[in-house]
């Protein structure tokens, strides 16, 4: 865009920067007629992205800014399906779809690769937002209704009512949520965007109508644009698309007395004259043997962060306090054996336009609450009287350093993270660019830290020590949380019911059912889309380097190599073959997994090696690694030149090594010894990585019972699943509660275990840019020598798969179904069968067919109809195992009488040709999504030890875009009859939900 034009068709052009942070430039307009603010990181990232966001402030809990996030998407004037998100979910190249609810705003982003289909995203997206059709059925399906089943029981459903059902069953959820609504009284932060279930059903149709119209205003919305096409054409665009219809419709927006704006600059938390103290009840996580020791936060309210330097000193301050176990204040905390755990939100909250920063824990005697605070305050003025730690701000400075280099993507594209980042900013009426300046704002404060001895050090005096604005919320896990949410429950049944006669109810279901059940093929041609078989497109075509490493007097280990442009930093990996111990031994591996990266090494208390690692390191941290290979004629010729290497197709512990480049040394250095001589006989440290390793695997089924479900019903069908299931499912929960008390033989098992494991050879593998290959290489071999590397040795040929199989004791896999309850307010459902082999003509088939299955039969029956939050399909070929997952489901039992009826549904439909090729490219889209050097690099390292090669790769996808018709519908009926001929079952549901006798019952 001309950087001396002031406008640009009735777009005021207010300001055109640099930022070099993400290579981008950064140009602010707003619309003179009609106020609408567009911000455009215009680079050369061809993944271009549009976000459509809101300030959208709750008065209450009743969650309708949530409600409408998911409603606005069932239906608009020029596309008036019921649903085009799950449409454009099927037919679209988009790399990312979604819509999301925060504390204060709505966003709903969109991104493609390809520049057509992203104008197809924003238009649908556009329409939505500004001109939904909103009806009232669609209010009742997202929201809630009251519903009758046929046994005569009454329930509340609703497909946001069951998400946050799920939300309220997880203890860390609520703690969170406790925690902002204390320290932020008096502040929309105070109440729940998302929705608390028992204030959903408040809702009213016409408040939710007033909602839209007060917030979804041309002159609130901030319109976040970021990639390669020119801002002109995508201003063109909107003018085009959006903006003439919102001239046309402007006397539809009445003038406000408060804008959104204004009331979010007003807000005020209330101030506190000394610090306070909230005592409440959690959901209850733990087993029935343990004991009901709250969880206690300490949350300090900090001065306003109202430009980046300040955030950025608020992040280096959390990060010198608590961004490990051996970090001052996470250290004292630990060391006072009044806690078993740190809890998963310590430090910054960054969530909210306040900043605030939060110390919790868990397993806390309240009578201990008062010792925790003098504790915590004596820590901090030692650190003002005595000073900091050189290393730990080396350590603090070091990770914020890392940050500011590596391009991330975890749930969406990097530029998500970028939009979140400018909408902090400017959701409060500040330019957006201010916020992503970050490399200039960090050296700033790095040099205040130069210059000045005294400055963190004030910076401490300031947020803790002269600061009375101290929250103490200690929060107890108790059946009676559960317990009070199905008593508020029935009282809204009851209110409910009291408001509609039977009839009435009957007559309203059966408006709900027809408007849920329509027939929508004809409309289906209202929605754009592309045929993939005919766009261009560039699938990485990733290459990794293989060679026996020689070093020292001649010896020799596996190493793999992936050149990628990593921006100075470095991924190294060491994988140690773990097939070598006995079957008996594998539940123990996740403890050792767990625990060899947190404890000492060398003769230096694990404290010291927290440091160590911390000052020279980004991330250093272990994991397992399986699977299956494929059995293609090319895996075949991998495994005969590979084979004699002995990794192929092996179960490794794999420890990861994240680092500047010219940190690779010192990294390397500590590595070594962490491997050489770790130190399992600190039983006070092994006690605490145990607590901790079991709370926190507790407070995890709540939130992911759907991947807990489907681990444990795949594990009958092949070995990786089993060891998957041994190493991360329930059944190492169930045997991890065994432990329990027995520090001494964890302490004797890990040494024997590491002792085994790390002598019997390891593969290892790097990820790095051309720039710095040859020195890191050299340094590697000098991290063999230390560790005398080798080849693997053979696997234990008496660990087998029926071995295994046998350790699965928490449910019997012969069953059909294994039924587990929970106290929880909703469920989660697994099935599992058989599917065809990887790189097939059939495989791909099944692939295009799930997909199709996730979109259609399983988004109408278990989400649309039954209330369930999600519901989808996936076929894994390289395991030959097919699976459907309901999540967050009311009533995951009758799912599944629901799945085997959309199998059979999907077995008798006809696909045209137009169908086929819309679904082929919604599939077809997880393929262009871009990767991250690193991502790159770990999929061309673990393709190589499962024997897949790109040439099978670049088939499956060439397969997958000619399926036919004729194809998907016998992959139909293939899919339903494996599913007859053999499937496992497992869920997981409330208590209260599981009423008939004959089902086998495992509590959970």
């Amino acid at each position: 865009m001309n950087i001396e034009a002031k406008e640009y068709k009735g777009f005021e052009i207010i300001s055109q920067d640099d930022i070099p942070d993400c290579s981008s430039k950064g140009i602010y307009l707003r619309h003179k007629k009609t106020g609408l603010e567009v911000f455009h990181l215009l680079n050369e990232d061809t993944e271009n992205l549009c976000g459509f966001c809101f300030r959208t402030p709750p008065e209450s809990s009743n969650g309708i800014a949530h409600i409408l996030e998911h409603s606005v998407l069932c239906g608009s004037e020029k596309f008036p399906l019921r649903d085009p998100f799950i449409n454009l979910e099927n037919q679209s190249l988009k790399t990312y779809l979604n819509a999301l609810t925060g504390p204060i705003n709505t966003m709903y982003p969109v991104s493609s690769v390809i520049e057509e289909d992203y104008f197809n995203l924003v238009s649908v997206y556009a329409d939505s937002v500004f001109f939904p059709n909103l009806k009232k059925e669609a209010f009742m399906q997202e929201a809630y209704h009251l519903e009758k089943d046929d046994e005569g029981n009454y329930s509340i459903q609703g497909v946001v009512y069951n998400e946050m059902k799920g939300v309220y069953s997880s203890f860390d959820s609520i703690s969170y949520k406790t925690v902002i609504s204390s320290i932020l009284k008096g502040t929309p932060f105070d109440k729940d965007s998302g929705g608390d279930p028992q204030e959903i059903p408040d809702l009213t149709y016409e408040q939710y109508l007033a909602f839209h119209k007060k917030f979804y205003r041309p002159d609130n919305c901030l319109v976040f644009l970021y990639g390669n096409i020119p801002t002109e054409k995508q201003l063109d665009f909107l003018q085009e698309f959006l903006i003439n219809r919102l001239e046309q419709r402007s006397k539809l927006y009445p003038k406000l007395t408060e804008t959104p704006l204004e009331t979010i600059q007003k807000m005020t938390p209330v101030i506190f004259d000394k610090p306070i103290r909230e005592d409440s009840y959690g959901p209850n996580i733990m087993v029935k043997d343990k004991n009901e020791n709250p969880s206690v936060y300490f949350t300090w309210r900090l001065p306003p962060a109202d430009n980046l330097e300040k955030s950025i000193e608020q992040r280096l301050i959390s990060e010198i306090l608590v961004q490990n176990d051996g970090s001052p204040l996470t250290k004292a905390i630990i060391n006072s054996g009044l806690i078993t755990d740190v809890s998963p939100y310590n430090g910054i909250n960054g969530g909210t336009v306040f900043s605030s920063f939060t110390i919790g824990m868990d397993g806390v005697k309240k009578s201990n609450v008062s010792k925790l605070q003098k504790l915590i305050l004596k820590t901090i003025n030692n650190l003002v009287k005595k000073g900091i730690n050189q290393d730990d701000i080396d350590c603090a400075v070091m990770d914020l350093e890392i940050s500011t280099k590596e391009v991330r993507r975890s749930a969406g594209p990097f530029s998500l993270t970028l939009l979140r980042r400018a909408l902090k900013g400017w959701t409060v009426g500040r330019s957006p660019s201010q916020e992503l300046l970050i490399q200039d704002a960090f050296d700033s404060v790095k040099a205040k830290i130069n210059a000045n001895p005294d400055y963190l050090k004030s910076l401490l005096k300031e947020y803790f020590i002269e600061n009375n604005q101290l929250c103490i919320n200690v929060v107890t896990p108790s059946p009676k949380f559960a317990m009070t949410c199905r008593e508020k429950e029935e009282k809204q049944i009851t209110r409910l019911r009291s408001l509609i006669s039977d009839k009435e109810l009957e007559q309203q279901t059966a408006i709900l059912r027809k408007f849920q059940q329509q027939d929508e093929t004809e409309l289906l041609s209202c929605l754009p889309h592309i045929n993939a078989r005919k766009i261009k497109y560039n699938i990485p075509q990733i290459h990794t380097d293989f060679q026996m490493l020689e070093y020292e007097n001649g010896r020799q280990v596996p190493f793999m190599c992936n050149i990628e442009p990593t921006n100075g930093i470095n991924y190294f990996s060491v994988c140690f073959p773990i097939d070598v111990v006995d079957a008996k031994d594998y539940p123990y591996l996740p403890l050792l997994i767990y625990m060899i990266t947190e404890v000492g090494w060398n003769g230096l208390k694990w404290d010291k090696c927290a440091t160590l690692i911390n000052k020279y390191s980004g991330s250093f941290s272990a994991a397992s690694i399986t699977g299956e290979c494929p059995n293609t004629d090319l895996a075949k010729q991998i495994r005969t030149e590979y084979e004699k290497y002995n990794f192929i197709g092996r179960e490794w512990l794999c420890i990861r090594v994240k680092m500047l480049s010219e940190n690779t040394k010192p990294c390397l250095d500590f590595f070594a010894d962490c491997i050489k001589n770790p130190d399992f006989n600190d039983k006070r440290r092994i006690k605490h990585l145990f607590d901790e390793f079991l709370a926190d695997f507790e407070s995890s089924v709540s939130d992911s019972g759907h991947l807990y479900m489907n681990s444990l019903s795949g594990a009958y069908f092949n070995r990786s699943k089993t060891v998957d299931e041994l190493l991360s499912g329930i059944s190492n929960l169930h045997f991890v509660r065994t432990l329990k008390g027995k520090t001494n033989l964890i302490s004797k098992k890990m040494q024997e275990l590491s002792r085994k494991i790390f002598s019997s050879g390891a593969v290892i593998d790097l990820i790095c840019d051309a720039k710095s290959k040859t020195s890191s290489v050299e340094y590697i071999k000098q991290f063999a020598s230390k560790l005398e590397l080798k080849m693997p040795d053979c696997a234990n040929d008496k660990t087998t798969f029926e071995s295994l199989k046998k350790l699965i004791d928490v449910c019997n896999l012969e069953n059909e179904l294994n039924c587990f309850e929970k106290d929880i307010q909703v469920g989660y459902g697994s099935v599992n069968f058989k599917c065809s082999s990887y790189a097939t003509i059939e495989a791909s088939a099944e692939a295009v067919y799930s997909h199709w299955l996730s979109s259609s039969l399983l988004w109408e029956k278990i989400r649309t109809v039954c209330g369930a939050y999600g519901a989808f399909a996936q076929n894994d070929s390289v395991d030959q195992l097919f699976s459907i997952i309901t999540y967050r489901d009311p009533n995951p039992l009758k799912s599944l009488e629901q799945i085997e009826e959309c199998l059979r549904l999907g077995a008798e439909k006809c696909f045209t040709e137009e169908e086929v090729i819309k679904v082929i490219t919604g599939t077809f889209s997880s393929e262009l999504k871009p990767r991250t050097p690193q991502t790159l690099g770990y999929v061309g390292f673990e393709r190589l030890l499962t024997c897949i090669h790109q040439d099978d790769v670049n088939k499956r996808i060439k397969l997958t875009l000619e399926v036919t018709p004729e194809q998907i519908h016998n992959a139909a009926i293939r899919i339903y009859e494996n599913f007859k001929n053999f499937h496992r079952e497992t869920v997981l549901c409330p208590k209260s939900d599981i009423v008939s006798s004959k089902i086998n019952k495992i509590c959970l």
